[in-house]
């Protein structure tokens, strides 16, 4: 069983390495863990990214992290419908763009399966990239983008 922080790095590291592989230009990737006294350990993740203007691509991205996530604690994916989760941040644009509820169902499933094909065809690059982040807890643009060259895929971008 992964911890929250090992969970918190899987999940930051496929939004960036999936991102990486398609184009986007990763600024950082960082876990910061805090110990509260009223909820225990509590361990936030970032992944600061620059995502060209298509939605679709920006979607891929936002599914790439709760799929890493759930790829390395072998659970289902649970997508979080609050307002600041990944699910919804993937959806607002169609949404906001009026897509019809069928419209944007069909586009975010299709995203998904993206995501899910690129989370898997980089695993290597992911877990890596995980490990650093538990033991760095800041992953910056330079050492991203040459682990993403060392043991990622070719990425097909025009599936995007």
């Amino acid at each position: 069983m992964l911890t929250t922080l090992e969970r918190t790095a899987y999940h930051e590291s496929g939004h960036a390495v999936v991102g990486a592989v398609l184009g986007c230009k990763v600024r950082m990737v960082s876990i910061v863990s805090n110990l509260s006294a009223v909820s225990g350990q509590e361990v936030l993740g970032e992944t600061h990214l620059d995502i060209p203007g298509n939605i679709a691509l920006r979607a891929t991205v936002l599914l790439a992290g709760p799929l890493s996530e759930a790829r390395a604690s072998v659970n289902p994916v649970v997508h979080s419908y609050a307002p600041d989760g990944d699910l919804s941040m993937a959806m607002k644009p169609f949404v906001d763009g009026g897509y019809s509820e069928q419209a944007v169902t069909r586009v975010i499933s299709q995203c998904s399966g993206l995501a899910e094909f690129f989370v898997r065809n980089n695993w290597t690059a992911i877990g890596s990239a995980a490990r650093l982040l538990e033991i760095k807890d800041c992953v910056g643009s330079d050492e991203l983008h040459r682990l993403v060259e060392q043991f990622s895929m070719e990425s097909p971008r025009s599936q995007i």
